[in-house]
């Protein structure tokens, strides 16, 4: 190998070594240097990291939600602890992801700023998703502290992952050998806890605490554990309020689960359930449901705005509903295939009336047919808020629409061409309205009268293609879009 090749290779090493971004989980020991650009690779890959750590933490919190609800305390403790060292790992690489976009690298494949922003928007969307997982994570304690789950030791446990994710930028600042030792205990807390290894994982915590006290942060873990204790109590979020539900009445956390007040003060006691505010709770096995609008009934059980019923702390399906059901606002209507209905219909008393269109070229675009029909819905018991819809037609016609010069209308004069042109049906259909005209070319568009109504006047300066576009409605609500192009000869 001649010394140039080799110096080459060495260069390119140092290099790669140099433009490496260090993550929370990364092995132990001193950091690279921090570079002062980072390539679309680097960040892209950055993202798919946490990513994927913001998958692993809402499989956890769903695995732990579902231990809870089946009383299996050692299965929702590793299931938290994983979440939550999750969400710190996450939560430490999103602190620093923002600047890193914007010392994105010079390249030539693409413009800087085109690149960042791309990055941005995808970086944004990751917040997002980072901010529900944090938040179902919290919601998962909360289950497990008033369940009585979340014993001392556990949460001093999960304070030492909560004070790792806020202190480590600082650590990295002020001590880089010491946050390079403290992710690779972390890294080593979910190796352990995902062979199931508790005893490990819990040996590794306690070693992460002993490195955070010893760099003074003693105190950092006692408010991350206070923080804790004030969410069992509801701290700060109103979950353990009362809480006005829509359509009237109010639940409340009470002891042992949640109790529900109908708006004629009829009350019932959910066994196990757990609030998690805006009118929805959680029951024991895990389900979450809706009680806005739901009524309290004699026997106790409290039937739901979208026909199910709860008995005791279980969903038992539609018992209880006789007669036409009335799906809500919001429901999922669904024909005898399962394929959803998008039409939507005017209930009333269990019945439902609307049209049915049939369109070429998509939702509101040509229309080709309506029919009038009316609809049944029977509650799917098996599907949250889904309703199998049996439609009986009545009323149906045809619409062959076309967009035409009106006969005799041509009138021409040097450097001009008027014309007046009409939307009409070819099956002598006259129960539509034509709201708006809309004509453009290449070479500009024609001077108009008046743009609406089924005849507008166009005077045209330019020879060209002209496209034509005509937004209407018929009389029975259905809006429609008729597009053509007409060519213009102006002399």
């Amino acid at each position: 190998m001649n010394m140039h090749h080799k110096c080459r290779l060495i260069s390119a090493g140092f290099i790669a070594r140099v433009v490496t971004i260090r993550g929370f989980g990364q092995a132990a020991g001193a950091p690279a240097p921090i570079p002062t650009t980072y390539t679309k690779g680097q960040l892209l890959t950055e993202q798919r990291v946490m990513q994927a750590y913001i998958t692993d933490a809402n499989f956890h919190i769903d695995r732990g939600i579902k231990a809870v609800g089946a009383s299996l305390p050692d299965s929702a403790k590793v299931s938290l602890l994983r979440a939550t060292s999750r969400v710190a790992q996450v939560d430490e690489t999103m602190k620093a992801h923002p600047e890193r976009i914007e010392h994105l690298a010079f390249s030539l494949l693409y413009t800087r700023e085109g690149m960042r922003k791309e990055l941005r928007a995808s970086y944004a969307k990751l917040r997002d998703e980072f901010g529900a997982v944090e938040d179902a994570m919290y919601a998962l304690r909360r289950d497990m502290l008033r369940k009585g789950l979340f014993g001392e030791a556990l949460k001093g446990q999960v304070a030492v992952l909560d004070a790792v994710s806020k202190l480590l930028p600082e650590i990295q600042q002020n001590d880089p050998a010491l946050a390079g030792r403290i992710r690779g205990v972390v890294e080593e807390i979910n190796k352990a806890l995902a062979a199931d290894d508790l005893a490990k994982a819990e040996e590794l915590i306690t070693q992460l605490r002993d490195m955070l006290e010893a760099a003074g942060h003693k105190r950092d873990i006692q408010n991350a554990k206070d923080k804790i204790n004030e969410t069992a109590t509801g701290g700060g979020e109103g979950l353990s309020a009362t809480q006005a539900l829509e359509g009237g009445g109010s639940l409340a956390p009470a002891t042992g689960g949640v109790m529900v007040t109908g708006k004629d003060g009829q009350m019932s006691l959910i066994p196990g359930a757990v609030s998690i505010g805006a009118g929805k709770l959680r029951l024991a096995d895990g389900t979450e449901v809706d009680l806005n609008g739901s009524k309290v009934q004699p026997d106790g059980s409290i039937l739901l705005a979208d026909g199910r019923v709860i008995k005791g702390n279980k969903i038992t399906g539609a018992a209880g509903v006789s007669g036409p059901v009335t799906p809500p606002k919001g429901a999922t209507l669904v024909d005898a295939e399962g394929n959803e209905i998008l039409d939507e219909y005017v209930w009333e008393n269990g019945e439902g009336k609307g049209v049915d269109k049939i369109y070429v070229g998509g939702k509101g675009m040509r229309l080709t047919r309506e029919t009038k029909v009316t609809v049944r819905a029977t509650l799917n018991a098996a599907k949250a808020n889904t309703y199998a819809v049996a439609k009986i037609p009545g009323e149906s016609r045809t619409w062959a629409f076309v967009i035409a010069p009106v006969a005799g209308s041509e009138k021409k004069a040097t450097g001009h061409l008027t014309l007046a042109l009409a939307l009409s049906d070819r099956n002598g259909g006259t129960g539509f309205t034509a709201n708006k005209w809309d004509i453009s070319s290449p070479a500009g568009a024609p001077s108009m009268g008046e743009s609406s109504g089924p005849q507008v006047t166009a005077t045209f300066d330019a020879s060209a293609t002209y496209a034509i576009q005509v937004t209407g409605t018929t009389d029975w609500g259905s809006p429609f879009v008729i597009k053509a192009n007409l060519p213009v000869g102006v002399e």
